[in-house]
Parts: structure tokens; sequence; C-alpha cells
């Protein structure tokens, strides 16, 4: 059988997480622990190409940047592919678990930290979503699962300010970064999503004096 071959059959199984080789895109050649039957894009390269974009055109080499709600850690690879030393922040304790896993298949320069970006330190309600949504697990009062929280400020104290953060936190983004003045001073550049058409509007005046544009539903500041 065929490398190509190989590849194809890996991609189209519909059997569950293994590890894979990324055929293309901004990490291809890298190894991650996918389910190919509902992350297809990370292994094509084709996941996310608004927030891939963004990345490509920052200068990052020696920088740090943080990929707050990290999932299992495509962007964070990226990140660290363009020469950045990564944080990468994530909730969901299996899928933190799977990208610890990722980040040692690549031996790549990315911290992972096993918590949500919450107003306040201490301990949330996480609503633990199975099957081919966990990436929308979050923080909700009706959660069933006690996750550690830390702020933003929080994570300024322990790893220094980032020169970029990508934020994706399933609609917990505002509460964060309204409680986090030392972070918001620090000045990095930032790609957030936005979750709530309600949120748009204090969002960009948090960063009223950037240069903001939007990217589909990302807020995009510099």
């Amino acid at each position: 059988m065929s490398l190509l071959s190989r590849a194809l059959t890996v991609a189209l199984s519909p059997l569950g997480a293994r590890v894979v080789t990324i055929r293309s895109g901004p990490i291809a050649g890298a190894r991650m622990e996918l389910d190919l039957a509902h992350e297809k894009s990370f292994w094509a390269g084709s996941y996310e190409p608004e927030v891939r974009q963004v990345i490509e055109r920052l200068d990052l080499a020696g920088k740090h940047a943080w990929d707050i709600g990290a999932h299992a850690g495509y962007f964070s690879l990226a990140l660290a592919r363009r020469g950045a030393s990564v944080v990468a922040l994530e909730a969901n304790p299996e899928t933190a678990a799977r990208l610890r896993r990722n980040v040692a298949l690549n031996d790549a320069k990315v911290e992972v930290a096993e918590a949500a970006a919450a107003p306040e330190a201490g301990t949330v309600s996480f609503d633990v979503v199975a099957g081919q949504r966990r990436a929308k697990s979050r923080i909700s009062e009706s959660g069933g699962t006690q996750v550690e929280a830390v702020t933003l400020d929080g994570l300024l104290d322990r790893f220094g300010a980032p020169a970029f953060v990508k934020m994706d936190i399933e609609g917990a983004e505002l509460p964060a970064l309204r409680a986090a003045p030392r972070f918001l001073a620090a000045r990095p550049t930032v790609l957030i999503e936005v979750h709530r058409e309600r949120d748009r509007e204090e969002l960009a005046a948090l960063f009223a004096d950037y240069d903001v544009s939007w990217i589909g539903p990302r807020l995009f500041a510099s």
C-alpha cells in the first residue's frame, strides 16, 4: 500500500482517536492524536483558515504567545512553529490530557496549563461536552465538573506578558477580559472569538485604542 493510500485509509477511519501525521497546513508533518471521523480538517490543514492567516502574518519568533482555549493543540503547535514560546490553556480534563500528548509528540515549546480563564481564581463549574462537540465544553453554572479557574492577570504573573493571544472559550471571553486590567495594560495583540452578538460592542470598547478589525466572528486588535 502506498503512503498516500495509507494516509487516506487513516483519514477516513471512524474508529476513534489515533496518532496521525498532519498532511498540510501550518503544522504539516506534525504528529497529532486525532479522531479523524470528526477532526479531519486538522489533518487536512483546513481548520479555521482565518486564524491560520493571522498567525502566519505575525512576527512571533522569540516571543510569548498564549492559546486560551487550546483544545487539542492545533494552533498551539502552529504558534510554536512560528518561533513562539506558547502557553496553552485548556480546561476540559480529557482534552487537556490529549493536548499534553500532542505537545509531547512534537517536542514543541508549549507549556500546558489545565484551567479555565475566568474573572476570579479558584474553581468553576464546567460543562464537559463529549464526542464530536467536545470543543464546545464551557464554564456553566449547571456543569457537572469542577475545574481550576485562573485569571488572565494571574497568567501574566505566572508566565509574563504575551505578544499575542488567541482566545476562544465559548462565550466566557468578555467576563475574563473585564477582570484583567493588568493583562489589558500589557497591550498584547489579540484574536478573540466572539460567540454572542451582544458582546461585540463591549469587547471592541476594551480595545478602543488599538487598531481593531473583524475577521468573521473574531475580533482582531493590534
